[in-house]
C-alpha cells in the first residue's frame, strides 16, 4: 500500500502479504524521490532553471500563472477546498445576473397599467423573495468559505515542497543560500506567491472573467429581446472583451513585474 505524505516522498506499508510473515521491524520503509523537474512545469525550465533572475523576468507571466494554478487546482488535498471555491463563484455570478432580471420584471411591472394594484404587490413579493433568498444563501457561503482554508492549505503545501527541495541539496548547495534569504522566502514571498498570485489568478479566471462573459450575454439578450435592437449596440458589446484584453496586455509588463526575492522563491524549486 502506498500512502502520499508529501511531494517528493512515499511512505509504504506491506500488508495481505501471502507466503510469509511481517516483521516486526522491517515491515515499513520511506522511498525517497529526487525531484529533478522544474516548478512548476517541466516546459519552463529554460526559463526558472538555476534561478537566474534576468531569464525568469523574460518568462511569460500569463503561462508562468497557468501552469501554478494547474498544479494546485489539481493537487489532491486541495481539490474539494478549490472546487468549492468555484461553485462559489459560479453561484455569486448567477445570483448578479438574476438580480438584473429581477430588477428588470419589476420595473415592467411596476410601469404596466394594465396590471392592478393587488397583482402588482402578489408579483413585487415574489420578486422579493427570489431577490432575498439567494442573498442569504450567498452571505452564508461567504460565511462557510472562511472554513474551506483555500489559502492555507496552498501555503502549507508550498512551505512543504520549499523545506523538502532545500533538504534534498547538498552542503555545497545548501550554503549558497543564506539564512536571511530562507527565513525571507518562508515569512513573506510564499504569502506573496499564494494570495497576490495563485488566489488573484484564481479569482480572475473563474469569478471576474465568467462574470464578463454572462453579463455580456445577458445585456445581448436584454437588448434582443426588448425589440429595439440596434447593430452598432452589438458591435460595441463584442468588442467589449477585446477592449479588456487589450488593457490587460498593456499593463502586463507592469503589473507582473515579480520582487526580486521571488527568484530565490523560485530557485528552491
Amino acid at each position: 500500500m502506498l500512502c502520499d505524505v508529501a511531494t517528493v516522498g512515499l511512505y509504504i506499508v506491506e500488508s495481505s502479504i501471502q507466503g510469509a510473515c511481517v516483521g516486526q521491524n522491517l515491515h515499513t520503509s520511506t522511498v525517497k524521490i529526487i525531484d529533478t523537474s522544474a516548478f512548476p512545469d517541466d516546459k519552463l525550465e529554460p526559463w526558472v532553471a538555476g534561478g537566474d533572475a534576468v531569464r525568469i523576468g523574460e518568462c511569460n507571466p500569463f503561462e508562468l500563472v497557468y501552469c501554478f494554478i494547474k498544479l494546485f487546482f489539481l493537487y489532491p488535498t486541495c481539490v474539494l477546498s478549490n472546487s468549492k471555491n468555484v461553485l462559489f463563484y459560479t453561484w455569486r455570478n448567477l445570483v448578479k445576473i438574476l438580480n438584473l432580471f429581477i430588477m428588470l420584471n419589476l420595473i415592467e411591472v411596476l410601469t404596466d397599467e394594465d396590471m392592478t394594484s393587488r397583482e402588482k404587490k402578489s408579483i413585487s413579493f415574489l420578486l422579493a423573495v427570489l431577490w432575498v433568498v439567494p442573498f442569504a444563501a450567498t452571505h452564508y457561503f461567504t460565511y462557510r468559505r472562511n472554513f474551506w482554508r483555500v489559502k492555507g492549505k496552498i501555503t502549507i503545501l508550498v512551505y512543504g515542497l520549499i523545506f523538502q527541495k532545500f533538504l534534498e541539496y547538498d552542503d555545497m548547495s545548501r550554503s549558497r543560500v543564506s539564512l536571511e534569504s530562507a527565513v525571507m522566502v518562508m515569512t513573506q514571498e510564499v504569502d506573496l506567491a499564494v494570495n497576490g498570485g495563485y488566489c488573484k489568478a484564481i479569482d480572475c479566471c473563474f469569478n471576474n472573467i465568467p462574470k464578463i462573459i454572462m453579463l455580456l450575454c445577458s445585456l445581448l439578450y436584454i437588448q434582443s429581446s426588448s425589440g429595439t435592437s440596434d447593430p452598432l449596440i452589438f458591435i460595441v458589446y463584442l468588442c467589449m472583451p477585446f477592449f479588456i484584453l487589450a488593457f490587460v496586455a498593456t499593463r502586463q509588463k507592469t503589473s507582473f513585474q515579480p520582487d526580486s526575492s521571488v527568484y530565490i522563491y523560485i530557485f528552491f524549486f
